[in-house]
């Protein structure tokens, strides 16, 4: 009776669990098409900036700098 209990109770903890994963990997998924979207907006209005520094543009500058921050 006891095994029964432990299954049922390891079956619903998996099943919460399972359900956390998922709504966690949405969130991640959404967070990333907002800096995806956010970062394509930075790219257009720096595209009208042509300057270059040691043969980099200044998007291009910001982007190296975001990767190496991360």
């Amino acid at each position: 009776m006891k095994t029964k209990r432990r299954k049922i109770l390891q079956h619903g903890k998996r099943t919460t669990l399972n359900i956390f994963m998922y709504t966690y990997r949405l969130k991640i998924n959404d967070y990333e098409q907002q800096y995806q979207q956010a970062l394509n907006e930075l790219e257009l209005n720096f595209t009208c900036n042509k300057i270059t520094t040691n043969g980099l543009t200044l998007f291009q500058a910001v982007k190296i700098y975001m990767i190496h921050r991360t």
